[in-house]
């Protein structure tokens, strides 16, 4: 293996000349209305950044537990969960996708039931097979109307 870093045999290119282009590429559009979009939040959004732009964030030199607390208020133990939620409307392939979840890094899975009538019809040991519910915590969500973010399996 090669210890020469990615990209290396490009020679750097200054923001500058990177401003350069754009400006010739947006033929005199506003770069700020063409390129630069606002969360809904009402925080700016730029098409591009580099190294530069992260020697003004100084926490990001900051350790859990320590201000301003970006990494978590704790130092040990941060007990995240990494969990994917399913929205149930057949059960087996809700199973299979959350095998699937959990052997690509899932730590937790989460169940949406789907549909009027369906949550006394669900075959909670078929939809739990082979989910080892002792090493990942399993969420059940019984709401008449299912997360937007659940997929539909």
């Amino acid at each position: 293996m090669s210890d020469k870093k990615l990209f290396s045999e490009f020679p750097p290119v200054a923001t500058e000349q990177w401003e350069a282009q754009i400006a010739v590429d947006l033929k005199g559009a506003d770069y700020e209305k063409k390129l630069v979009w606002r969360t809904n939040e009402g925080f700016p959004v730029r098409p591009y950044y580099r190294g530069e732009n992260l020697d003004e964030l100084a926490y990001l030199n900051a350790l859990p537990g320590e201000f301003p607390y970006v990494r978590g208020s704790k130092k040990d133990a941060n007990d995240w969960q990494v969990c994917q939620d399913f929205c149930i409307k057949n059960v087996g392939e809700a199973n299979a996708k959350a095998q699937d979840a959990i052997a690509r890094g899932a730590n937790a899975v989460g169940f949406s039931v789907c549909g009027k009538g369906l949550a006394q019809d669900i075959d909670v040991p078929a939809l739990l097979k082979d989910v080892c519910t002792g090493c990942n915590p399993v969420h059940f969500d019984a709401a008449s109307i299912p997360s937007p973010c659940s997929k539909p399996f």
